[in-house]
């Protein structure tokens, strides 16, 4: 897979535009499904912050066989919140036009243990909704499905279209290497991120700093002296 890096600026955000029709938080926990139906950073304003991480990844979706049925690129972004400091997990499907079937699923890892909250933004680029969202029994995968199952109206991401940006807000503030999956009559595995638990000073490190600033007490004592 082909990883890109966009050279975007850093303090770049989420463009507001379109009228929100949720503004509420959709919490997803282990086990569960629930309805996505679409939100605002205007309506919801802890949304708001930097982009950390913006990643374009190349991707072939393939059956058992070796038969291509889609490619595309899928957008990984990540959010620092300006208020919380807390960091959302963003994605965005690129179904490319020579494609010759649509996208319905795009399943992505590792949550477990991490509260989660799912929706997708209407104030940034991409056409196509994602319709719900599910979070497999175990809380790791969290799975956002492009189809209307509920009405059994197949849409996905068809060729030449591209996702709205569906997200993750996590109680993370720190990031690592994680997968994610795009999946329909083929499927396509690609590396991303997922949230970590920020570093702890090893002993030896808070024992090295713990005398580092003994010693510039002193220092200072002494000058005073």
């Amino acid at each position: 897979m082909v990883l890109k890096k966009l050279g975007i600026a850093l303090l770049a955000a989420f463009g507001i535009g379109a009228a929100a029709t949720s503004s509420q938080a959709i919490s997803l926990t282990a086990g569960s499904s629930v309805a996505t139906t679409g939100t605002t950073a205007a309506s919801r304003p802890e949304l708001a912050g930097t982009v950390i991480k913006d990643d374009l990844i190349s991707f072939t979706g393939t059956d058992s066989l070796g038969n291509v049925y889609f490619t595309g690129e899928l957008q990984v972004r990540i959010v620092r919140e300006d208020v919380a400091g807390t960091l959302d997990f963003y994605y965005r499907i690129m179904n490319d036009s020579t494609s010759a079937d649509a996208i319905e699923r795009l399943s992505t890892t590792s949550f477990t243990g991490w509260t989660t909250d799912v929706d997708y933004r209407i104030d940034g680029l991409g056409t196509d909704p994602s319709y719900s969202a599910t979070r497999s029994s175990s809380g790791s995968t969290v799975s956002f499905n492009f189809d209307n199952l509920s009405t059994l109206a197949l849409e996905g991401v068809n060729p030449g279209d591209s996702s709205n940006f569906v997200f993750v807000k996590t109680t993370a503030t720190a990031y690592t290497t994680g997968s994610a999956v795009i999946l329909d009559g083929g499927r396509a595995a690609v590396s991303s991120y997922a949230p970590a638990y920020a570093a702890v000073p090893e002993p030896s490190t808070l024992l090295l700093l713990g005398s580092g600033m003994i010693g510039f007490a002193m220092i200072r004592k002494f000058r005073k002296g």
